[in-house]
């Protein structure tokens, strides 16, 4: 039996055999081949839109909406990859009770203090408010 290979093999034994060395030899490169490591780019990535895939059991998927919103998928949910931005709130006035105490204590002090209090109160209440309708936090 010689080495020669026959590039036009008739024989379906020989097809087989030759078939079989084929994918053994690819087999061989493919557990030789070493990954990538990508840790810059020369140029943009382009993530194409598609819909949301299953969650993961182990890591997580990053992917682009058909909106084109960018998006990450672990056992931990779904996530915006964007931040989003919570509504502005007026910033609050002065105090009215001032910044230091009075040397004694009168109605009219008690009475801006509790405003005070009040206003701060309502200050936290919007901005927690608008972090929640934002998307942010889940309070």
């Amino acid at each position: 039996m010689s080495n020669f290979l026959d590039p036009f093999p008739t024989d379906p034994n020989r097809i087989l055999q030759e078939l079989s060395r084929r994918v053994a030899a690819l087999e061989a490169q493919a557990g030789q081949a070493q990954g990538l490591t990508v840790t810059k780019a020369s140029d943009a990535f382009l993530v194409p839109s598609s819909g949301t895939p299953a969650t993961p059991s182990d890591g997580a998927y990053l992917y682009v909406t058909v909106g084109g919103e960018m998006r990450w998928r672990s056992t931990m949910g779904d996530r915006s990859m964007i931040h989003p931005q919570a509504a502005a709130i007026d910033n609050q006035a002065n105090m009215l009770a001032g910044a230091s105490a009075p040397g004694s204590y009168s109605a009219s002090y008690v009475t801006d203090l509790r405003e005070d209090v009040r206003a701060t109160r309502q200050y936290g209440f919007d901005l927690t408010t608008r972090l929640r309708d934002a998307g942010i936090v889940d309070v």
